[in-house]
């Protein structure tokens, strides 16, 4: 979707190039969006596997 919206908006002369740049910042801001709330669950999860997986000593993150 992302991909289409940046060609469509390279290609399409009907849009002023103001409304493009505004559609571009807008579709990176989703992409930003989208992101971050992603990475604060995966981060977690990921270290929480090491801990699990790997058998690392220390403190105690899944109680088994």
């Amino acid at each position: 979707i992302i991909c289409h919206t940046f060609v469509t908006l390279r290609t399409k002369s009907t849009i002023s190039e103001n409304m493009k740049a505004y559609h571009r910042t807008m579709t990176r801001v989703l992409i930003l969006q989208s992101g971050v709330p992603t990475l604060f669950a995966l981060v977690p999860i990921a270290i929480c596997f090491n801990f699990f997986f790997f058998d690392w000593n220390g403190i105690l993150v899944i109680p088994i």
